[in-house]
């Protein structure tokens, strides 16, 4: 309805011609985002901010640096990556 579209943020209701329920896209949307920041442990975040991990001299001297706490200790093949990086990757989308 018009009332309802004018309530709407602007990204969501540019999208009204895409999709019918952009509503529910953005509930979906957010339902996993926080199901992401969930899997990542506080102090593997701490870490990531305060180290430089993308410097070549941090690997070199800590190869294993961007071991998460948030893996498991023996990974799958399937969970072998690192959450906090999942969390980086889906900011900058």
């Amino acid at each position: 309805s018009m009332a309802n579209s004018s309530i709407l943020p602007k990204e969501l209701a540019d999208l009204r011609h895409l999709i019918q329920f952009p509503e529910e896209i953005a509930t979906i949307l957010t339902e996993q985002e926080q199901q992401l920041y969930r899997r990542v442990f506080p102090l593997d975040y701490l870490s990531f901010l305060t180290r430089d991990l993308g410097s070549p001299e941090c690997h070199k001297r800590h190869p294993h640096l961007k071991a998460s706490l948030s893996a498991p200790i023996m990974p799958t093949q399937n969970d072998h990556h690192n959450t906090v990086q999942d969390l980086v990757t889906r900011f900058n989308e």
